[in-house]
């Protein structure tokens, strides 16, 4: 099968900012094949090839001079089971909160804390996404690479893939020794186990009588606590969290803490490296339900900023500025997006 290609393609309906927007090139891509043809056109004409999910983690400038594809297999397949636990290969282009659901429903244990994460499973280890005590990196195996500009599809092991906070290969150059650039995420290998813990890091996890028992119901205490605390995209376009909770060496914390008594602090694998919420910073700059014409930060989640419709991009990248200015300001700390930009 051919590839379908699309010139100026509007892309406002597939990121959830919905700032309008279009891509010299888009496709949605069925195998390695087709990616492989648009990897050469986008060669040809002298262009970057840009993978794109839901665009849930993602600001796009007006024009992307780019070839964008969507990678459209969704599959889940059981690849390998013990009595302990089961392994699964997951297609790229699958919905994460569809394989959650998935494994909850098995009761298989170690993607509960992360249900009503948005995006497809391929972005999962680019960002190694997180919530409630719980990282991608904790359940993957491999993750199934096709190299472009060799023609190579091939898994490389998790411990290759130098997951970190919010980080990984993925997001880095290939002359940086990173992968991005011209390789692409086709699936994912992980590991679930079929008798297990649930994670309460987080105490708001266990609170009240109906403490959850099962992954199914721990992945429904997290969509309801989500939904009352972070603003629906589908309503109000946002990117979720637009921050990431700045890691700062503990002597920083101490002088920190002792000005704001209240400032919540979480531990880090370092022990000299602590991790500050964002959105404390953030709202103690007196920020949250700030507006700024057809953006502001939600009143629901200092951490999120919103797009209220008919804005352009550039409005959001003001606003995301002049919070990274204040919370410089009053404490010393430099706050990092989240969501990619492709911007320049």
């Amino acid at each position: 099968m051919s590839l379908v290609l699309e010139q100026n393609a509007n892309l406002q309906p597939l990121h959830t900012l919905a700032f309008a927007a279009q891509a010299r090139y888009f496709a949605r891509v069925q195998n390695v094949q087709q990616l492989a043809q648009a990897y050469q056109k986008a060669q040809t004409d002298k262009i970057p090839l840009y993978p794109l999910g839901h665009g849930s983690n993602l600001i796009l400038p007006e024009f992307v001079n780019a070839f964008v594809v969507q990678w459209m297999p969704k599959h889940i397949r059981c690849c390998a089971q013990t009595s302990d636990y089961v392994e699964l290969e997951v297609d790229a282009g699958c919905v994460w909160d569809d394989l959650v659901n998935f494994s909850v429903q098995k009761t298989w244990y170690g993607l509960e804390n992360l249900a009503a994460i948005p995006g497809t499973v391929g972005a999962a280890p680019v960002q190694n996404i997180g919530a409630y005590g719980v990282e991608f990196a904790s359940v993957v195996q491999g993750v199934q690479i096709f190299d472009a500009q060799k023609g190579e599809l091939f898994w490389l092991e998790a411990s290759a893939c130098e997951f970190a906070y919010r980080h990984s290969r993925f997001k880095v150059a290939a002359v940086q020794g990173g992968l991005r650039g011209h390789t692409f995420i086709v699936a994912v290998r992980i590991r679930l186990a079929k008798q297990g813990q649930l994670n309460f890091s987080y105490a708001d996890l266990a609170q009240g009588p109906d403490a959850p028992k099962t992954p199914a119901q721990m992945a429904a205490r997290i969509r309801a606590i989500r939904a009352a605390k972070l603003p629906d995209p589908k309503i109000l376009p946002n990117v979720g969290s637009f921050f990431q909770n700045p890691v700062i060496c503990r002597a920083q914390a101490q002088s920190l803490q002792a000005q704001y008594p209240q400032i919540p602090l979480y531990a880090t694998p370092e022990p000299d490296k602590v991790k500050v919420a964002a959105a404390w910073l953030i709202e103690t700059c007196g920020l949250k339900g700030w507006r700024q014409g057809h953006v502001g930060v939600s009143p629901q989640q200092a951490l999120v900023l919103v797009h209220y419709g008919h804005g352009r991009v550039q409005e959001l990248l003001t606003l995301a500025g002049l919070i990274q200015q204040q919370v410089k300001q009053k404490f010393a700390i430099e706050l990092q997006p989240e969501p990619e930009y492709w911007g320049t």
